[in-house]
């Protein structure tokens, strides 16, 4: 089984996406160096004394990567995003995509802390959840950090 792989990038001073891919006006490149240090890079254009001219300019980045799935309305899960799980009988909780690898269970998910007391789910959620047409993206961690409540 095939899924595409693709990445997204935030600028971690302004939260705004890092326009890396499509990027109209400004050239922009990330990288990844053989350490894993990721690099992210945009080409600007300076005004010096003797006219213009182009710099590299170093931007801080966070790099989210595509889990390859979609909610109930095909929008694609990003690490970071902000999904809200509801059962059919309304109970629903909103919880962030993360990567769990640091807790020994390297799959995408929604940290336990925003799993209120009361649902029980046998296995992944975030897989559960567009298994099942329950999951829908409302948000990521950078644009609406308000979103995120710890139910538990």
């Amino acid at each position: 089984m095939s899924r595409e792989i693709k990445f997204r990038a935030w600028e971690k001073e302004t939260t705004e996406p890092f326009p890396w891919k499509g990027a109209e006006q400004d050239e922009c490149i990330l990288s990844i160096d053989n350490d894993g240090t990721i690099d992210a890079k945009s080409l600007d254009d300076v005004w010096g004394d003797h006219g213009e001219h182009s710099e590299w300019v170093d931007h801080d980045v966070e790099v989210e990567q595509f889990i390859g799935l979609q909610d109930k309305n095909g929008k694609g899960i990003y690490e970071g995003d902000i999904i809200r799980f509801t059962e059919e009988d309304t109970a629903s909780f909103v919880g962030p995509v993360e990567y769990m690898a640091d807790d020994d269970y390297p799959a995408f998910d929604i940290p336990d802390k925003y799993i209120p007391e009361g649902f029980y789910i046998e296995s992944n959620v975030i897989s559960n959840g567009v298994a099942r047409g329950i999951l829908e993206v409302i948000g990521n961690v950078h644009e609406n950090p308000d979103l995120l409540e710890v139910k538990k």
